[in-house]
């Protein structure tokens, strides 16, 4: 019995290899199996896929179709005579017919090589058919751009992005169906996560909110991505709740909707250690030795007293921190991007910008965490915790916060920074001071700063209500007192009181203050 020239395996009917002569088994049949010393010519990738491929090439190498090193050499002789030439395509017939009839038990069916997109696997049409399916996929993938799905959510990952970008879903005919965006919008699909830095961005998106806003009826719909000017054709298997990607196109520009810019582009464009360095000059000038908490009492102050609420501002163009410094004024986004920037000045590693509509109508505040729970500041005193802040806006702008807020999360990335865009849920975060209001021990701290501040002095007991004079003060948001800023609020409300009295002219000599409820002190003075 023969023995396979390479292993020494035992074999009933070896293989001859076409290049050297020797004899091998079907593992080591192919040239570079059994390292072939007459091997003239691999495949682009190095290695002979399959017999067909070396077949192909021995016959291309045989009738001249590739110059062969042998071929090279012998160039300058005269070719083989017509008798010569004819042996050996018969030869090569011969050894064809061999080679095929024998090949689907050698090496199998062809599988062509997988496709860049994961194929979404139809059935098996039996083999009495022969119409093929349309390959579909559940993935794109680009260079810089891939697009994957889960059961629930699309996730979207682009390097070429510019900070922030947005994908659009159309019909066949052009027809904008919407947006899918990181930023919070009306009509689009709004991202539930988002990952963006400078040159890259992560983004999630629901596929339940997606499939609400497709018309049903249509069989093609088109998904288009402004970063590599592509359009993907898809359809939809709502039952399976799959996004099935078919053929796709390149466009020379395929333009995006016109956003203005967004907290994406003033953060990567002005948020840099020279901005904050001016932001200090200009707003922390003699409180640079001050705690954080006082600074960030000192930010509001500053703001609510410099600057004023821009209402003839039509244009949605944010400002950038220094402009909103030079001309003092702004909306309520602008002043939460300003807050943000002075609070990464001043040494916080992480800011929170929150979106969310107050009555129908949007709104921006801005957040920091601290401890377990979260302060905001808003456009003027107090600085509330958020718990407080959710009752400030029902109380004191009128209207309740609608559900969902969104936030821009700001963190510092070495010289950079990173923004993550994702719904914030105020249980996540605990109040300092559950129970709302001032308490008997804040009553008498203000009256101790309030008597320093008027050159009085406290009385040792409570004055009784017919001596001489009594003021009542109502402030309402003294129900949003939280114990973090005690200090703070002292001295807010001592300064509020001290106006009145300077104000009407009255120079107490004795006085003390008694708390009447959550909201009202009760002055009495001589």
């Amino acid at each position: 019995m023969p023995k396979c020239e390479y292993c020494g395996k035992v074999i009933g009917l070896p293989f001859r290899c076409s290049f050297c002569g020797g004899r091998f088994c079907p593992e080591h049949r192919l040239p570079e199996y059994h390292s072939c010393p007459n091997l003239s010519r691999r495949t682009s990738s190095g290695v002979w896929q399959t017999e067909k491929e070396a077949l192909r090439v021995y016959i291309e190498e045989r009738e001249g179709l590739i110059a062969s090193p042998s071929a090279i050499v012998t160039s300058q002789k005269k070719g083989p005579s017509t008798v010569k030439r004819t042996v050996k395509i018969l030869l090569v017939l011969v050894l064809m017919s061999t080679l095929i009839w024998q090949a689907p038990a050698l090496i199998g069916p062809f599988t062509p090589p997988p496709d860049r997109m994961t194929s979404h696997k139809n059935q098996t049409a039996p083999p009495s058919q022969t119409t093929s399916l349309p390959t579909r996929a559940l993935s794109i993938h680009l260079e810089g751009f891939t697009l994957t799905q889960n059961g629930t959510h699309l996730i979207i990952e682009d390097y070429a992005s510019r900070w922030a970008p947005h994908y659009s879903i159309s019909l066949k005919d052009g027809t904008r169906l919407f947006n899918l965006v990181p930023y919070k919008v009306k009509d689009d699909v709004v991202a539930e996560y988002a990952f963006v830095s400078k040159g890259y961005t992560k983004q999630i998106y629901s596929l339940d909110d997606t499939f609400k806003r497709l018309p049903r009826g249509h069989p093609t719909y088109v998904f288009e991505i402004y970063t590599h000017d592509k359009k993907y054709d898809f359809t939809i298997d709502f039952e399976a709740k799959k996004i099935l990607f078919g053929d796709h196109s390149s466009v020379k520009y395929l333009p995006a909707i016109s956003t203005g810019n967004t907290v994406y582009d003033v953060v990567f464009k002005d948020f840099n250690e020279d901005v904050f360095q001016r932001i200090k000059e200009c707003v922390f000038e003699g409180f640079q030795n001050d705690d954080l908490l006082s600074k960030v009492w000192h930010l509001v102050r500053w703001t609510e007293s410099n600057v004023r609420y821009e209402y003839s501002k039509a244009s949605s163009y944010i400002y950038d921190p220094l402009t909103f410094v030079e001309k003092k004024s702004g909306v309520c986004i602008d002043f939460a991007v300003f807050y943000a920037s002075a609070l990464l000045a001043i040494g916080f590693d992480k800011v929170y910008v929150l979106t969310f509509d107050v009555g129908g109508e949007g709104h921006a505040a801005v957040g920091v965490k601290y401890g377990d729970g979260m302060l905001v500041l808003e456009q003027r005193l107090p600085v509330m915790e958020l718990q407080d802040y959710m009752q400030y806006s029902e109380i004191i702008l009128g209207a309740s916060i609608s559900p969902p807020i969104y936030a821009y999360k700001i963190s510092r990335a070495g010289d950079d920074f990173v923004i993550e865009f994702f719904k914030i849920s105020q249980v996540n975060y605990k109040d300092s001071t559950p129970l709302d209001g001032i308490t008997r021990e804040f009553a008498h701290d203000v009256a101790q700063r309030l008597a320093q501040k008027l050159g009085a002095k406290v009385a040792d007991a409570a004055l009784p209500y017919s001596y001489e004079y009594s003021w009542v003060v109502n402030l309402v948001v003294l129900r949003f007192y939280s114990k973090i800023f005690h200090n703070q609020w002292i001295e807010y409300v001592s300064d509020i009181i001290a106006d009145h009295f300077i104000k009407a002219s009255i120079t107490p000599s004795i006085l003390t203050i008694d708390d009447v409820d959550s909201t009202t002190l009760l002055i009495r003075f001589s």
